[in-house]
């Protein structure tokens, strides 16, 4: 048998779930510190990206209570219209929605890796592979996966193409 340090780290949509809230509450105190405040100047959760009780964001989708990714584009004009309003004061589609959303989100799950692996070490002549299976909800689950490689002490770097329906 040869060693093999990948590691497969499973996102269950359960709410109440501990671990997985763990792994989510990092990636929305990311957006609040960042994006919210750092960014727009944001004083108080529930007026930007992050809800009001600020287990939950709609920059990334990423939720501590629900403990998956919620792709309802209509929650995020819901919460936070200016972020989806183009130059000409129109909402974004829900398409063009969906699309930056999904694009994000490899920066999401590099996060929550950062901070629940901070020890995840690349090894010689080998790739290390942290795959993440999540879930999201558009009004039902829907599986996701995602791979990272592990590039430096608790450093991940997304392999392209990896984020798809599993």
């Amino acid at each position: 048998m040869v060693y093999n340090p990948s590691t497969v780290v499973n996102l269950p949509a359960e709410k109440g779930n501990a671990a997985v809230s763990a792994f989510y509450q990092p990636i929305t105190d990311w957006v609040w510190e960042n994006i919210d405040q750092k960014e727009l100047g944001i004083t108080e959760k529930g007026k930007g990206y992050v809800t009001t009780y600020g287990n939950n964001d709609y920059y990334f989708g990423t939720s501590a209570f629900q403990n998956n990714v919620d792709l309802r584009v209509g929650k995020y004009t819901e919460q936070y219209a200016k972020g989806y309003t183009k130059e000409d004061g129109t909402l974004m589609s829900n398409a063009e929605i969906l699309d930056l959303v999904m694009s994000r989100l490899p920066h999401a799950f590099m996060i929550g890796l950062e901070v629940a692996y901070p020890d995840a070490t690349p090894v010689d002549n080998m790739e290390v592979i942290y795959t993440v299976n999540f879930e999201a909800y558009n009004n039902s689950n829907i599986g996701y996966t995602i791979q990272y490689e592990v590039i430096g002490k608790g450093e991940f770097k997304y392999i392209e193409g990896s984020l798809k329906l599993r």
